[in-house]
């Protein structure tokens, strides 16, 4: 009697359903309690559902996804974390020795006074160069985006943001659900009007293409023999099957980069997995450590993988770049979410491997830092995180609450101490902070040296004085919804106009440059063009 389809949207909207959320988490809960984690892994596969057990660290390391896939690297005592990509596939050797001071001065200085070609092959100006004609990094560089959701275009967005022409693939027929989420423009849903979507697609060119139809594949081999780097974050056999696979690419397009990243890799017994950032994080163990030690597991918010990976991703696409500029060859990078996240769980993984300790929730506390916690403050739900590092932060701290008496208690002079007593320590902590608003706790704090800052929502964010001071928000023109804000960057870089850092332009409307794209970029002729769009092609 329920349409499912639509119920989570209209139990969020406060329409009426015969299910509330209790009655749908009761019924979840009942029927978990019937399997272990490893059988609703397996039952989800069968179930083509979605099923991502939350893994603790010892569970890691018998999880047989990443045995098969060769992942850890073999230590004496035990496994630790392996390369976290592979490149033509083969799994990165280990790090070698730490180099010595001053050991490649001689090559560095070599390199800066020879310089360096921009990577990629010009072949005269796209349609984005015209769009922002000063000289960046990557000028010149063509990347077709077929990634959606997280880690692929916040990837391409690294190379379009400093001038490389993106070309961002999507399709009416095969939504990017990045587009289907808040925030939206004046509260009003569209599929062009999500700021989620905008700020992970900025300076690119959008073309709207059916893939699966003749025509959209047509287009799509054009696009990948025009392109430097072709990306994708499809389940591994996807792109193959289309006829886009790496080595297919290669055939038309010898020197070209691919990279493609999913949940888990393929060429494991989970790489069929599907899935979201979400998953990612429990199968990766993060969500077994967010939380309280009395409280159930809580996740990082957010799909904690989506927005990590690209960090490493984005490197290893520029490292194949330098490499391809030396040699002439290009490569095809793999990279699993699961394994790049593992690289952020590392010291858990070798205390695991070295001493056996299985790492658990801990709230806002660290095992080497006490007192360290969330503070209430005088207006309701403000809050003040503070962190002592060493025994003379302590000092201070004692001082900047006038607590004489913890100053010169010998227990507390030490971090045993402090840590065997911090239940203590958080109450009368709190009871100084609640009389206070947040911002003058982090200013009397940072005036006497203890490291402490306001828990900041969005909005504060916005008004951020330091953010405004480093100009971190830029305003672009997006063509549906007009003038909007978008996040910079998180460095600023010298020699770059105003302010330094930030997107070039707005991101795209669905398909919103798909005739200068075939036109400009690709070379079809206006007959060629009408004949792809009518048949259907370019949805």
């Amino acid at each position: 009697r329920e349409d499912w389809s639509t119920w989570d949207q209209r139990v969020i909207d406060g329409l009426a359903s015969g299910f509330t959320r209790d009655h749908n988490n009761d019924a979840v809960d009942r029927f978990c309690l019937q399997y272990t984690k490893a059988e609703l892994l397996e039952l989800g596969r069968r179930l083509d559902v979605t099923i991502a057990p939350i893994n603790t660290v010892a569970d890691l390391v018998e999880f047989d996804h990443l045995r098969v896939r060769g992942y850890w690297e073999k230590r004496a005592s035990g496994p630790g974390p392996g390369m976290f990509l592979t490149a033509d596939g083969t799994r990165g050797a280990p790090p070698g020795p730490v180099p010595g001071a001053g050991e490649h001065t001689g090559a560095v200085l070599g390199f800066i006074a020879n310089g360096r070609a921009p990577v990629g092959r010009r072949t005269g100006h796209s349609s984005a160069e015209v769009l922002a004609p000063r000289r960046l990094p990557f000028e010149g560089l063509k990347v077709a985006d077929f990634s959606w959701i997280g880690v692929g275009p916040i990837t391409a967005k690294s190379f379009a943001d400093h001038g490389a022409t993106v070309v961002r693939v999507e399709s009416v027929n095969r939504i990017d659900g990045l587009r289907m989420q808040p925030p939206f423009k004046d509260g009003v849903f569209g599929l062009n009007r999500s700021n989620f979507s905008g700020t992970f697609n900025t300076s690119k060119l959008g073309l709207s293409l059916d893939l699966k139809s003749q025509g959209g594949r047509v287009v799509a081999r054009r696009l990948v023999e025009w392109a430097d780097i072709v990306l994708d974050s499809f389940t591994p056999g996807v792109m193959s099957g289309l006829g886009l696979g790496p080595e297919q690419i290669r055939l038309v397009n010898p020197s070209v980069i691919t990279a493609t990243t999913s949940l888990l890799g393929s060429g494991g017994p989970h790489s069929d997995m599907a899935g979201y950032g979400y998953h990612a994080a429990a199968i990766a163990g993060f969500f077994a450590l967010v939380g309280y030690p009395d409280g159930p597991p809580e996740g990082p918010w957010l799909a904690y993988t989506d927005t990590i990976a690209p960090r490493l991703l984005t490197p290893a696409i520029m490292a194949a770049l330098e490499r391809r500029e030396r040699t002439g060859e290009g490569c095809h990078i793999e990279a699993a979410q699961l394994e790049i996240a593992l690289q952020f769980l590392a010291p858990e993984l070798l205390a695991h491997a070295d001493q056996g300790l299985v790492a658990a929730r801990a709230g806002s506390r660290d095992r080497r830092y006490a007192p360290q916690g969330v503070y209430p403050c005088s207006s309701v739900d403000h809050w003040v995180a503070i962190t002592v590092v060493d025994d003379d932060q302590w000092r201070r701290l004692c001082g900047a609450l006038g607590r004489s008496d913890w100053a010169n208690d010998p227990d507390l002079c030490v971090l045993d101490g402090r840590l065997a007593r911090h239940d203590e320590l958080d109450l009368g902590i709190a009871a100084w902070t609640r009389d206070r608003t947040e911002d003058e706790v982090e200013r009397l704090l940072a005036e006497c040296g203890v490291a402490a800052a306001k828990v900041q929502r969005s909005s504060d964010l916005a008004v951020d004085p330091q953010y405004r001071h480093r100009a971190f928000y830029r305003t672009l023109d997006h063509t549906e919804v007009g003038p909007i804000p978008y996040a910079g960057h998180q460095y600023r870089i010298a020699g770059y106009p105003e302010p330094g850092n930030g997107p070039r332009f707005a991101a795209p409307q669905l398909g919103e440059h798909t005739f200068e794209v075939l036109r400009d970029l690709l070379g079809f002729d206006a007959d060629e063009i009408a004949e792809i769009a009518a048949s259907g092609a370019l949805e």
